[in-house]
């Protein structure tokens, strides 16, 4: 995705969508609104139509409690950052395009609108639509070709302009205000909807937010209307009725006379009293009759609050999240369940769909969509649990439970760290991902690292170094630079540098960051503690200087250090021998390493790939080494699973299976290697058993062809380390 001005790339996604209404200005009379708006008695249609997606976008906009809903879910998710991280953080160029990737989903989303008006747009759609929602990815090329280059923009489509097909290449096709129908290519559009249909012939459209609480939004909106018909379009206060008897034609005209006064006070909800009467009765009396009041079974808060329960259910929400007072006289425990419930349900499911969504129709495979909660809650608990986590790794590798790598591919499976950083951490142990050490490379066949590791020696090992760091300079492909990293890391593992160790043999401590600090164990770093070139070793740290020497008999002073005994010549001869026959070992060992790789390339390679050479599943037939190293013992042995090669190899003791006449095996015991043979099964019965098959043993005349070059390899390395090493 190279740069490019802002007006350029909203333009070509102009040019480029099937949205013609963006594309000039629009002449329409609004007879889509007459439509939407006429014919509104509150019955809906039964799923699934055209028809009835459109009165639900009605409902949802007369009705407040739903609208108030969906407010609270567009604006939720709205709200939450979305970040385009690349896999391999380790990859200056990933890095580069993830922060390009974020910037034109943020900035050129709905034609320039941003990434809020976008996702308020599919939130409402997803939630509201039984049709779902559908988005466009705008690219150059016609809607029914492959996406081949960047995307422009993405911008949501009308859902009623929108018609699902049966077709997984044209899911969808798209008709614009004149009436043009466009065919969709499925890598330029995405048709998502909540709870798809399993029939068959209704290709995905679901049954949405609205749709769930359809009962119940219009229950409320009822209570609304009713109060407003009832109680809110001016009806009379109420009667006043004076002395004993009321006639009808006096009780009329004091209603109009009412409503005339109270046109002239200006009053358009509330009215007065309409008071009848006659000033003849002798026993006058009081009387009032109230003509506004509801229903004495009627409880509006009830009925509210049931209402909210049942659309926060159908939105995936908590009802307290939509409607606050039902979370009054709570305590701190259910606000923290109510919290994690809230986090997990609705936007929890909408934010794994829109990653889905980017992740497979817009981004490489490189780079992937995160959504940060922000949410402090969470990031604390998290913190919380790292913690715990982390004790529980030191303890269990403390204890020889686990071992580092174990401890890593759990922290892998976690989601702790990433495939990347895992690798990472693996080659700087001197291991590959697989658990296999980074010195066999030095034996594989490909190209580069052959290039690369394939004459590499102690003398030219900063060499070959530098020629790798000037191609990854050069290169911006993801594969080649981890083999180059890998390549560095064999280098540095076989040809590391002599650590240096003081008069008692320990490791000197290094300051790796250069920040003028060593760790020595203690929580903290410590400032570096100058040599004592006159005694020839480090000085003692802070913590060892402040603390008494508590190896004194009873009649010694606590607190007096004891004299430290001199180093003799003898001890450090011994210390010299201990160090150069440590590394004797390591690089022996070493030495073995390789030529057990190279054996069992040879044996797979060659003498394996001869024996089955002529068999048909050959491609399927997978092998593997096992190399063990011991004080005793060097073993190399060779397994696969293929359960014909371990029948042909390792014979049988019966055989069910009749040969055609004129039979002739690709295999010969005492051979290896594979002719072209004759024949197959005829028939097969277990109630005839026959001879078995006689063993071909493979394995072992590769082992017998291996052995004695394998023996002069492992002479040579123990000759040429006990030459580096002094002896004669």
């Amino acid at each position: 995705m190279a740069p490019r001005k802002k007006d350029a790339i909203l333009q070509s996604a102009i040019d480029n969508s099937v949205r013609q209404e963006v594309k000039g200005d629009s002449n329409a009379s609004g007879s889509s609104l007459l439509l939407m708006l006429a014919g509104q008695n509150g019955a809906v249609a039964p799923w699934w139509s055209a028809r009835r997606d459109k009165q639900l976008r009605d409902l949802l906009k007369r009705s407040d409690h739903l609208s108030g809903a969906m407010y609270n879910i567009c604006t939720k998710i709205a709200a939450i950052p979305l970040r385009i991280i690349p896999r391999d953080r380790s990859i200056r160029q990933h890095v580069i395009l993830a922060e390009e990737y974020t910037s034109y989903l943020r900035n050129y989303s709905e034609f320039g609108g941003g990434w809020e008006q976008f996702i308020s747009k599919w939130v409402e759609d997803y939630h509201s639509q039984d049709n779902g929602a559908f988005v466009e990815f705008v690219a150059d090329g016609p809607s029914d070709t492959p996406i081949t280059g960047v995307i422009y923009s993405m911008n949501v489509l009308d859902a009623a302009q929108c018609t699902r097909t049966s077709s997984p290449e044209f899911p969808v096709v798209y008709t614009d205000k004149n009436g043009l129908r466009y065919k969709m290519h499925h890598t330029r559009v995405a048709a998502i909807s909540q709870s798809p249909s399993p029939k068959y012939d209704m290709n995905n459209v679901g049954f949405s937010a609205v749709s769930r609480c359809i009962t119940t939004a219009q229950n409320l909106l009822d209570i609304a209307v009713y109060k407003q018909e009832r109680m809110g379009s001016r009806p009379s206060q109420g009667i006043l009725i004076t002395g004993g008897g009321l006639d009808p034609d006096d009780l009329e005209t004091a209603m109009a006379v009412g409503n005339m006064n109270d046109d002239e006070a200006g009053l358009s909800r509330y009215s007065t009293y309409t008071v009848v009467g006659n000033k003849n009765y002798l026993a006058p009396t009081l009387e009032q009759v109230r003509l506004n009041e509801a229903p004495e079974w009627f409880d509006e808060k009830e009925s509210t609050i049931l209402g909210m329960a049942v659309i926060a259910m159908a939105f995936g929400v908590d009802a307290r999240e939509l409607f606050p007072s039902l979370d009054v006289g709570s305590s701190k425990a259910e606000a923290i369940i109510t919290h994690i419930k809230q986090r997990g349900k609705g936007p929890g499911h909408i934010i794994s769909v829109l990653e889905h969504m980017l992740n497979t129709k817009v981004l490489p495979e490189y780079l992937t969509a995160e959504f940060d909660f922000q949410d402090d809650s969470q990031d604390r608990q998290s913190a919380e649990i790292g913690s715990v986590r982390s004790y529980t790794r030191v303890r269990n590798i403390q204890s020889m439970i686990t071992n580092p790598r174990i401890e890593r591919q759990l922290m892998l499976e976690r989601g702790e760290i990433t495939q990347a950083q895992f690798e990472e951490l693996e080659l700087v142990d001197g291991r590959l991902d697989t658990g296999v050490s980074v010195e066999v490379l030095f034996y594989s066949e490909d190209k580069d690292y052959k290039a690369w590791l394939g004459d590499c020696t102690e003398e030219n090992a900063e060499d070959k170094k530098i020629e790798i760091m000037k191609f990854l300079m050069s290169t911006r492909a993801a594969e080649p630079i981890r083999k180059a990293r890998r390549a560095i890391a064999a280098i540095e593992w076989r040809f590391s540098p002599e650590e240096e160790l003081d008069d008692s043999g320990q490791r000197t401590p290094v300051d790796a960051d250069g920040d003028g600090m060593i760790y020595d164990g203690t929580p903290q770093e410590r400032p570096i503690s100058k040599p004592n070139r006159r005694r020839g070793r480090q000085g003692p740290s802070d913590r060892e200087a402040a603390m008494p020497d508590e190896s004194y008999q009873d009649s010694e002073k606590i607190g007096v250090k004891l004299p430290k005994p001199l180093v003799s010549a003898d001890d450090e001869t011994q210390r010299y021998q201990d160090r150069e026959g440590a590394k004797f070992l390591k690089d022996l060992e070493s030495a073995v390493t390789g030529a057990l790789v190279y054996t069992s390339s040879q044996m797979i390679n060659i003498d394996m790939a001869s024996a089955i050479a002529t068999w048909k599943h050959k491609g399927d037939i997978k092998f593997e080494s096992n190399m063990r190293l011991s004080a005793k013992s060097i073993t190399l042995s060779l397994s696969t699973s293929d359960k014909v090669f371990n029948y042909i190899t390792g014979g049988t003791p019966v055989r069910y299976a009749t040969m055609v006449r004129g039979f002739r095996p690709k295999t010969t015991p005492g051979v290896l290697g594979s002719a072209a043979g004759h024949g197959g099964v005829a028939y097969i019965d277990e109630k005839k058993p026959r001879p078995g098959i006689e063993a071909r043993g493979f394995y072992k005349l590769s082992a017998d062809k291996r052995r004695a070059e394998f023996v002069q390899r492992v002479g040579k390395a123990y000759a040429e380390q006990l030459r580096k090493f002094g002896a004669r």
